[in-house]
Formats: C-alpha cells, structure tokens, sequence
C-alpha cells in the first residue's frame, strides 16, 4: 500500500493505530489521543513514533512520517 501520500489521519487508520487508540482517538488498549499536548511535547511524540514505547506500542509505523504525524497528533483535542 502506498503511504507516502497519505495524510496523518489516513496513516492513523492504515496503521492500524486506532485499533489501540480508538477511530475517534478516545483510547481503548492505548492511551487517549486527545490532549496529548497537554502531556507530552511534539519532539516527545516524534520519539514514540519512531523508538515505541513499553510493550504495547511499537516502533517505526510510520517511517518518514512520523514528524508530520507528532505535528498532527499534538493538534488533537
């Protein structure tokens, strides 16, 4: 499938991230989405996306994407 294309929110659902996350970004296995902001800063979840974090979320699903997506994630309320 091409991604290189793709908005955030189209990467958001060919990922898969809103199996974890929820389709209106609420949380479910994952953490809310919304506000994230207001935990965490865009360069830390620029990390997530790429390094993962713990067990649940892993790394590298959006390769090259993944400062577009932070941007994107961060606007979210």
């Amino acid at each position: 499938e091409d991604t290189a294309s793709a908005t955030p929110e189209e990467l958001y659902q060919q990922k898969g991230c809103a199996g974890c996350h929820g389709g209106d970004y609420s949380g479910g296995v994952g953490p809310a989405l919304t506000g994230i902001a207001d935990r965490l800063s865009v360069e830390e979840i620029q990390d997530i996306l790429v390094n993962g974090k713990g067990t649940g979320m892993p790394a590298g699903l959006v390769e090259g994407k993944e400062a577009e997506m932070a941007e994107w994630l961060a606007g979210l309320k």
